[in-house]
């Protein structure tokens, strides 16, 4: 696929728009998928899993969320300016962490920190664009203000009509902020989602494996059922880069998919 567009959304993470190199669209995906983004550095082809912001009703191409942390060089190369007009070996979509709007009953409550926020994102947009469910809430945590990933379109999304509702969280906050503060707990759950729709509510946890725990564990001193929450822990022991040993830029180019 190619990289058309490259976005600046907060410090460390950037995302890029991809469109189809060969004449066919990227397989359908749903909201909260990924795709797995290969490159050759050095002579060894490394891939990067990738959250797919964008919904599935925007086609023939996907935009992807591209966190950089330290040691993360498939994803530094990925977020440079000179990456725009490249040609990338993309594989997907991937993963289990999806929502079907169609079936949804009650309320959908996500919960993301920091870059997990990303699969929500795409999450939103799907369900608001199907019209299901009737209601939307995301809790949404960071560290600082400039770390809010996609505020502004989630911003956006939540004026845009009655259904979304955004709550955002800071674990620092300045001394001027009106959201609320510190780690989504039980607390500031009862706050946020009444009692009287948290059993129907169905229940979908993104971020670090430890806090997704923590909410976990909220959830069920609420009184919601286990069979109504989802997780995906991001930052798990297992690192979303690999290399896959020696290869050709050729070899790349000729390999399946887009």
């Amino acid at each position: 696929m190619r990289v058309v567009q490259r976005h600046v959304e907060t410090l460390d993470t950037a995302t890029l728009e991809l469109c189809p190199a060969r004449e066919r669209e990227f397989p359908r995906h749903a909201g909260g998928q990924f795709a797995v983004v290969f490159v050759e550095l050095g002579g060894v082809r490394a891939a990067r899993a990738c959250s797919i912001t964008s919904p599935p009703q925007r086609v023939p191409g996907i935009e992807i969320a591209v966190p950089v942390r330290p040691g993360a060089r498939v994803a530094r190369h990925l977020a440079r300016p000179e990456r725009l007009g490249e040609t990338l070996w993309v594989a997907g979509p991937f993963g289990e962490f999806t929502y079907r709007p169609e079936s949804g009953r009650g309320e959908l409550v996500l919960i993301a920190a920091g870059s997990a926020v990303a699969p929500c994102l795409a999450i939103v947009e799907e369900a608001l664009a199907v019209r299901r469910p009737e209601r939307i809430v995301l809790l949404q945590a960071a560290r600082y203000e400039r770390d809010l990933l996609f505020r502004e379109r989630l911003e956006v999304l939540a004026r845009a009509g009655g259904r979304f509702r955004l709550v955002q969280s800071l674990t620092r906050p300045p001394g001027a902020w009106g959201g609320e503060r510190g780690r989504i707990d039980a607390a500031m759950i009862e706050r946020q989602v009444p009692a009287s729709r948290r059993r129907s509510a169905t229940w979908l946890v993104c971020g670090p494996r430890m806090m997704c725990w923590d909410v976990l564990f909220a959830l069920d001193d609420l009184g919601v059922p286990r069979e109504r929450v989802r997780t995906e822990a991001f930052g798990s022991p297992l690192e979303p880069e690999r290399e896959l040993g020696p290869v050709r830029v050729a070899e790349i180019a000729a390999g399946a998919g887009l």
